[in-house]
């Protein structure tokens, strides 16, 4: 017997796509199933009158002894396929009072495993191992009970050195763990390793399975939930094209990657292909089942799964606003079967509301035109109204819910998509007021002429970008003094200078203030401020629409004149 420390994941695949129900499974005698699988290689390397015998008879007699196969020879055993082993270790069952399990009718979880994921793993101590091809079978190792002449004994093993049509049995005995469970962080150790299976992708299916069968969330059902996290049972592996030059060849990579042959864990690369070109067949013998691991709730589920998610801009993204003009803005979320890639499936969460943000629209949910398993996420990013610093904060998440259960007892399943400053030249170009608070003095004439006021502001530019002109006609005022309703003041062209010096901008604006929007009724001293929109011109750029800095001013009426006592 062979044995041998391991924990490597199988990199077979299997086929992507919507959760469906368990592929089933064909109950058959344990030693005609070991049997089988040994027959195949005699088959390649030996006359046909010396393959005629029962499969059963070319077990060799080591494998016989196994411990995980004691008493277990003569019985009838389930033997699942690749695709229905991982349709087997997706089931959720439900406890019953008695520790019974039930699947109740319920669709398994539905995970789906990319080409180089892993539908089973193995643990760290073997009961069995076993390479098996001509050579080995007719070494002393092998022991099996057919009569084989001298001739056919050399014919045999010319025939394993040389011939491209043998196969080769990769046996393993002993425990299998689930690769789901320890995606979800329910067997991690019973190996020495996780599974190269993508975790965010499993969590998604359990998200999933729970939105399928709403009435499970409830806390009762979930503390009932089960899944298989590992079995004791026998996998083999027939594989052709691999002679015995090949495999001693001291370049046989796919020998050195077949998981359980392989002692270092290196189930990577070149040879994995290979070996899923080369499989001619695979089976699991599940001899004993131990006992579950509990399912986790939908609230683990929507507080671990965003940690797992692996996020990436898309490279086209804009890097910056120049105006109010909405940009495009995308994201692509690995481990996202196309089944999941839904709009239905995802909803756009509400996004922060201050200042220097976006407003956010024309949600999109679509693969994404590069990789497998791969999803992408656009939104229209129209720039708020504010612009007061020169980056804005571009941040915008989607959600997933279970349909008719509130958020406190599922909360929804969130993943950030976005988070990030882009520059924002909309306050590139700004004003200051260099000017303090200024009094001003009326006369006391009722219908005297307008206040005037007049206003500098500097230009201040950055980031290379130049005004030129104040654009004729785009001044907006509005002065609000004291208890006085706000007012707005027209401006004509004469009442606006534009001009440079060394280098810097400057504006000025005469402001004509009519005397009734001044004062309120027993006011003598009016405080007041007066601001408001200006359109300028930008070199190499659109005009920019910007905030006047408020001008605040008091006025004063003037006492009114003594009078002069009568004699």
């Amino acid at each position: 017997m062979i044995t041998r420390a391991l924990a490597v994941a199988l990199p077979i695949a299997m086929a992507v796509g919507w959760p469906t129900a368990a592929a089933a499974q064909e109950s058959r005698p344990l030693n005609r199933w070991l049997g089988e699988q040994f027959l195949t290689v005699a088959r390649t390397c030996l006359p046909a009158s010396s393959t005629n015998l029962a499969p059963e008879r070319y077990i060799p007699a080591d494998v016989r002894s196994w411990d995980t196969f004691a008493n277990r020879l003569e019985q009838n055993v389930p033997i699942y396929s690749l695709d229905s082993l991982g349709s087997y270790f997706s089931n959720i069952y439900l406890r019953g009072d008695n520790g019974s399990l039930s699947r109740n009718g319920m669709q398994p979880l539905g995970v789906t495993y990319a080409e180089n994921e892993a539908t089973a793993l193995y643990s760290r101590t073997a009961s069995g191992i076993r390479q098996h091809n001509c050579s080995t079978m007719l070494s002393a190792s092998g022991d099996i009970n057919i009569p084989l002449s001298a001739n056919v004994f050399r014919a045999a093993i010319n025939t394993s050195v040389t011939e491209s049509r043998s196969q080769s049995i990769y046996l393993y005995s002993g425990r299998i763990v689930s690769p789901v469970a320890a995606a979800l962080g329910l067997a991690s150790t019973e190996v020495d390793r996780r599974p190269n299976v993508d975790r965010f992708s499993v969590y998604l299916a359990a998200w999933n399975w729970y939105r399928l069968h709403p009435s499970m969330v409830e806390p009762g059902n979930q503390a009932r939930l089960e899944i298989t996290r590992v079995i004791d049972g026998a996998a083999a592996y027939r594989m052709t094209g691999l002679t015995q030059a090949v495999l001693m060849s001291g370049n046989a990579r796919i020998g050195a990657a077949i998981p359980f042959v392989s002692a270092s864990a290196e189930a990577s690369g070149s040879g994995n292909a290979s070996i899923r070109q080369n499989t001619a067949g695979f089976g699991v013998a599940v001899l004993n089942r131990h006992p579950g691991a509990t399912f986790p709730g939908a609230v683990r589920l929507s507080v671990d799964a965003p940690l797992l998610a692996n996020v990436t801009p898309v490279a086209t993204n804009p890097t910056s606003i120049d105006g109010a003009q909405p940009i495009q803005w995308s994201a692509d979320l690995s481990g996202v079967p196309t089944a999941y890639c839904d709009r239905i499936f995802w909803q756009l969460a509400a996004a922060p509301n201050r200042a220097n943000t976006f407003d956010y629209s024309n949600f999109t949910v679509q693969p994404a035109p590069e990789g497998a398993r791969v999803c992408r996420f656009t939104v229209r990013a129209t720039p708020t109204a504010n612009a007061t610093s020169n980056v804005a904060r571009l941040a915008f998440s989607v959600s997933t819910s279970i349909p008719g259960v509130g958020a406190d007892v599922a909360p929804p399943l969130t993943i950030p998509l976005a988070s990030t400053d882009i520059a924002d030249y909309r306050a590139s170009i700004s004003l200051a007021n260099p000017q303090g608070d200024l009094a001003y003095t009326l006369n006391a004439e009722p219908n005297g002429s307008p206040l005037s006021v007049p206003l500098t502001y500097i230009v201040r530019e950055k980031d290379g970008r130049r005004a030129t002109e104040v654009i004729s006609g785009s001044a907006i005022l509005e002065v609000s003094c004291g208890q006085a309703q706000p007012q707005s003041v027209p401006l004509g062209p004469q009442d606006i200078t534009f001009g440079r010096s060394n280098g810097e901008g400057r504006i000025t604006l005469t402001a004509r203030i009519p005397r009734g929007s001044i004062f309120g009724p027993d006011e003598a001293v009016a405080s007041c401020g007066l601001g408001g929109l200006l359109v300028v011109g930008v070199e190499g750029a659109a005009p920019r629409t910007l905030t006047l800095p408020t001008h605040a001013f008091t006025v004063s009426a003037p006492a009114p004149a003594p009078t002069m006592e009568a004699r």
